[in-house]
């Protein structure tokens, strides 16, 4: 058994320190900021500039997230492997940063006359850049606390950070030295620089002063067969990654339709920036309502009941006509609001589900199921891209026209809309009975601590 001290992270009452939770969170701002163009913007400018058809570009987006998802269980496997050693996971992070900021260049400032070839290689690179961060900080947010209300604290955390992000990728193209308000190649040039800056001295900082947590284990029994048999064996991980799965198949359809329908569809381009503020607005109204009530109710219910009232609300969209700015604002300020939930709470379950495992099989499989999320999370992502990008191709709408017809507005609309809001009645349903409470999680932490 192995354990480290976190006398440093926790204060008198047990719970998380605020500068711990600030510098732990703090990468997840930059994370945010690099991901936002990469999966939302990026397809479509490519698509512009260079001439890439979007049925392409949507499958390479499904083939590139199927292998990520293939890596993110081999990183899991290896941060688990590592975890006491030299750095622990923080090692991870630090190889990460620094592939990061080599492949980030790559792809946000393409040369002339750049491929699908060219997308396909540097894409792939920086999928695996971003997973050699995001999987053992995954795992390592599991072990700084295990208590049911302190996750779903450290969860808000980094989403409220994670938001921000977002505020930086609204600015960005408000500076004065760039030539359009539009989101273009030049806006994503000072992304780049942004990113390689920022992100080294916030892995740095927290790596430095934010503590490894714990790691309790009976055994080291890290084998690829043990893995299997865990999940296997544990209804509530599956029914976990079967929610977090149909969950991100609509945001991915979201993401990778959300510029085109704004700016080629609705022909609002000009409001992207404040499309971006409301959600901002939305989400950190949301951060902090959703975030009060997880301190007093059951993280998978209001999972569930925000992923009904968000796929109602975007549903909404469907009625939209090109110009209609005013009633897309509106609907994207209380969507996001509702939404943010959504995607704080699966950060804040993994780790009881880790405690599980631990209780049950004696490992501590945080990098392993963090990992198994993660793919999962990616995997579907993809497949929602591909299959919003593909759905658009298919009923022949292209972005940049003047005038769409009739079909292609159909096939824009059942992308954008239709997808993303079934994937949130699906994920409600699923979590609405899931197993592990605050009363089963107290019990679960209790039992690991006599056993230590």
């Amino acid at each position: 058994m192995t354990q480290h001290a976190t006398n440093t992270t926790t204060s008198a009452a047990g719970r998380l320190a605020i500068g711990t939770l600030v510098l732990f969170a703090l990468p997840s701002m930059t994370l945010q900021l690099m991901r936002g163009p990469a999966f939302g913007i990026l397809p479509s400018l490519y698509a512009e500039k260079f001439g890439l058809s979007l049925t392409s570009i949507a499958g390479l987006l499904l083939i590139l997230r199927l292998i990520d998802g293939v890596t993110d269980i081999g990183i899991g496997y290896a941060s688990d492997r590592t975890q006491d050693g030299f750095f622990g996971r923080k090692a991870w992070m630090l190889i990460g940063t620094l592939l990061t900021a080599a492949s980030i260049f790559m792809l946000y400032v393409p040369p002339a006359g750049a491929t699908l070839t060219y997308l396909s290689v540097w894409f792939f690179l920086a999928y695996l850049a971003w997973t050699l961060i995001e999987v053992p900080y995954s795992a390592w947010g599991t072990e700084l606390t295990r208590d049911y209300r302190e996750r779903s604290r450290l969860a808000v955390a980094r989403q409220v950070f994670t938001v921000g992000g977002s505020v930086l990728l609204i600015v960005i193209p408000l500076l004065p030295f760039l030539p359009s308000r539009r989101i273009t190649f030049e806006t994503l040039h000072v992304v780049a620089w942004t990113v390689a800056i920022i992100l080294p001295l916030s892995v740095l900082a927290a790596a430095r002063f934010v503590p490894r947590g714990q790691s309790l284990e009976r055994n080291h029994s890290h084998t690829l067969r043990e893995l299997w048999l865990s999940a296997r064996e544990s209804p509530a991980f599956q029914r976990y990654l079967a929610a977090y799965a149909i969950q991100e198949f609509g945001v991915g359809a979201f993401g990778a339709l959300a510029f085109i329908y704004i700016d080629s569809y609705l022909g609002i381009g000009i409001y992207i920036s404040a499309a971006y503020a409301i959600t901002i607005i939305g989400g950190w109204a949301g951060l902090a309502w959703w975030g009060r009530a997880l301190g007093k109710g059951e993280k998978h219910r209001i999972w569930a009941l925000t992923a009904f009232a968000a796929g109602g609300l975007h549903m909404l969209n469907a009625l939209l006509t090109p110009g209609t700015a005013l009633m897309f604002l509106a609907i994207s300020l209380v969507f996001q609001f509702f939404v943010m939930a959504c995607e704080a709470v699966p950060m804040a379950i993994i780790g009881d589900l880790v405690d599980h495992n631990l209780m049950r099989r004696g490992a501590n499989r945080a990098g392993q199921y963090a990992a198994l999320a993660m793919a999962a999370r990616k995997a579907f992502l993809g497949l929602g891209a591909a299959a919003g990008l593909a759905i658009a191709g298919w009923f022949h709408f292209a972005p940049g026209q003047k005038l769409y017809s009739p079909e292609a507005v159909i096939g824009v609309k059942l992308a954008y809309v239709a997808l993303p809001a079934l994937s949130l009645f699906a994920t409600g349903l699923i979590m609405w009975n899931f197993p592990l409470n605050a009363r089963r999680q107290d019990i679960i932490r209790r039992r690991i601590a006599r056993r230590g």
